[in-house]
């Protein structure tokens, strides 16, 4: 289960340009990284080694930023040097998901980041590479799962979704906002598709006798313990993004995030809220958030890096400075890597344990602490140059890496009232 959505600008009171926000949801237990690749040259010839497949590689390879399942090649969501944002949906069909090794699509996903620019190269990139291998492949960390997937794709600019099932694709632009949770969304209004859609597309749109070719229709599971709870969050991002419209913003996105629904305040999947809680359960955890604030001059990416969007803290990441460390080591280690997950979850554990909280610590001066640590990071990344010359980089690494390291002194002051 997975939640994402983008507002593009349209003139209204935002300021924060086109954003894009995703909460990936996935087992409890598997930690996601954060994890920076500069861009490389390969010399002709060279292989690459994915989750399963090994393909060709690239002469040239963009710098990225990604969240990404531990034990993964491709992640859930990322970003790139030139403002390509993208985030992967799980979709269920009525035609079985190919579970043989093959092209997941979050492997897809990185693979768009590192050789596209922008919206239009990122979706010919996937398609492309949907022609040679298709999709297949569990994509479950200690439960099997395999599915077909749906791409929110963005940069500074303009957004599209991008849902294929097996080598089968349909592309729809999105106008204002919209928001994409596990269930197709692309009926006939699609504005390019496969090969063989175009086909069946063409034969019947020409005939009076029939309807034009609707994708949903056509590859939507029947099953609704597959749909009822993609189309539930769905509708609530949508109605959420629709009372704010013309006037949404970054903090709006981070609450949306970490919504809890109408009356729920601990959810379980299915249920109405997009932060999710099953820290035991094979499926239904929040376990990574992400938002991107877009413009031409400057992107600035949010990141959590833990779990559970409502005890987490956003952080900023902007390209061309160094992604801050993430513990108290210097080595590049897994270890290192998993240390900032596995600690929040451990206090998150914690924070949302309602047997446990009152007897430890006063839970709401941990989110009033919290809302005023982030509040101070706007305010110093708004003011933070974008970095484009030696002198504006070394500024606002700086700044970054003193948001990160605050950050990571208000978890450790948490941590130790916790254990």
């Amino acid at each position: 289960m997975c939640d994402c959505f983008t507002v593009l600008p349209d003139g209204g009171d935002c300021n924060d340009g086109l954003l894009f926000a995703k909460n990936s949801d996935r087992e409890g237990a598997e930690p996601q990284l954060l994890n920076f690749f500069p861009k490389r040259d390969y010399p002709a010839g060279t292989k690459l080694a994915l989750t399963y497949l090994v393909i060709d590689q690239v002469r040239h390879t963009h710098a990225v930023l990604l969240s990404r399942p531990i034990w993964l090649w491709g992640a859930e969501m990322g970003a790139n040097e030139h403002g390509l944002v993208i985030g992967n949906e799980a979709i269920f069909s009525k035609i079985k998901a190919n579970s043989t090794p093959g092209m997941i699509g979050m492997d897809l996903l990185r693979l768009a980041l590192e050789r596209a620019r922008d919206v239009e190269e990122a979706v010919s990139a996937i398609i492309s590479l949907l022609g040679l291998y298709g999709q297949g492949g569990n994509c479950g960390y200690q439960q099997p799962l395999s599915y077909h997937n749906a791409f929110l794709i963005v940069d500074t600019k303009r957004a599209c979704i991008l849902e294929a099932v097996h080598r089968d694709w349909v592309v729809r632009p999105v106008d204002n906002y919209e928001a994409v949770s596990n269930v197709m969304t692309i009926g006939s209004d699609f504005s390019n598709c496969s090969p063989s859609l175009a086909k069946d597309y063409n034969s019947t749109y020409m005939s009076d006798s029939e309807e034009p070719l609707d994708f949903k229709a056509k590859f939507s599971t029947d099953d609704p313990r597959l749909y009822e709870s993609g189309e539930t969050r769905r509708a609530r991002v949508m109605h959420l993004l629709s009372r704010q419209a013309g006037r949404l913003g970054l903090k709006d996105c981070w609450a949306i995030l970490r919504d809890h629904g109408a009356s729920d305040t601990q959810n379980k999947p299915g249920g109405r809220g997009i932060c999710l809680h099953d820290f035991n359960g094979p499926l239904g955890h929040t376990t990574a958030s992400w938002v991107s604030s877009l413009k031409s001059d400057k992107q600035v990416h949010w990141v959590t890096g833990t779990s559970a969007p409502c005890t987490g803290v956003f952080k900023p990441v902007i390209f061309n400075t160094d992604l801050a460390k993430h513990g108290p080591l210097a080595s590049k280690s897994i270890h290192e890597q998993m240390y900032l997950w596995q600690r929040h979850n451990l206090i998150s554990r914690t924070l949302l344990s309602q047997e446990t909280t009152s007897q430890i610590f006063n839970s709401s001066a941990y989110y009033k602490e919290r809302d005023i640590l982030e509040e101070n990071f706007l305010q110093t990344v708004n003011d933070c140059p974008a970095p484009s010359d030696e002198k504006s980089a070394a500024i606002c690494n700086h700044i970054l890496n003193r948001c990160w390291q605050q950050a990571f002194e208000f978890e450790s002051s948490w941590y130790g009232k916790c254990f």
